[in-house]
């Protein structure tokens, strides 16, 4: 089971990675978040739902596919305060992962697999700039967008900025007018193929690779 914390990640389940895990004889689901209109919720919240899917099936093993953006100390996700002293973020998600785990039992913590997307969902389309060619016309964005475009694919994908004015969902809108983006972003990641995703971003393909080792 794949909790989803929006759309974006539930359609990506469903059109990339739900056939390559049933090529490998692994059945996946992957439900949204409760009690949620698109977005993270409370730890507090968050816990007992992961809870309740171990009680409904102790077999199945249970990760998460949600956005390190719009993550706040108010969500009091736990080792937040420490996580946050580091500078460096792929550790720091690698401390939030760590708390959340810990804060479950052990025997649920034995079949739960925490991951947390950095900086959020969209930074995986930034992993090949032939897509974005293949995808719009050459109306659909400015020489200038182009070219932003091509510099920010040149980059490593997952350490794309996390600002409010520099998020990945945000460069996109702002280089594409017409970028949707649930639909835009599911039809980019399948343009670029989830092989070439994971050689572009080694904490998505970390997280992959356990979980096709379940």
């Amino acid at each position: 089971m794949i909790i989803c914390e929006g759309q974006s990640e539930q359609m990506f389940c469903d059109k990339i990675l739900k056939p390559h895990f049933s090529a490998l004889g692994i059945t996946i689901e992957y439900p949204r978040i409760a009690h949620s209109g698109g977005g993270i919720v409370k730890w507090q919240n968050f816990k007992p739902e992961i809870e309740l899917h171990y009680a409904t099936d102790n077999d199945r093993f249970i990760t998460t596919f949600i956005d390190y953006y719009g993550m706040y100390n108010h969500h009091k996700f736990p080792e937040w305060a420490n996580a946050h002293v580091e500078l460096v973020k792929s550790t720091r998600m690698e401390i939030l992962e760590a708390g959340m785990l810990n804060d479950l039992t052990p025997d649920i913590g034995a079949k739960f697999i925490p991951y947390i997307q950095l900086h959020e969902f969209e930074a995986l389309v930034f992993s090949d700039f032939v897509a974005f060619i293949n995808y719009y016309s050459p109306i659909e964005f400015s020489a200038t967008g182009l070219v932003n475009l091509a510099a920010l694919c040149a980059l490593d994908p997952e350490t794309i900025n996390d600002g409010i004015a520099t998020a990945p969902s945000k460069r996109l809108s702002d280089n594409i007018p017409a970028y949707d983006k649930v639909t835009d972003g599911i039809e980019l990641a399948s343009l670029i193929g989830l092989n070439k995703i994971r050689c572009r971003c080694s904490r998505f393909d970390a997280w992959i690779t356990r979980l096709e080792g379940i």
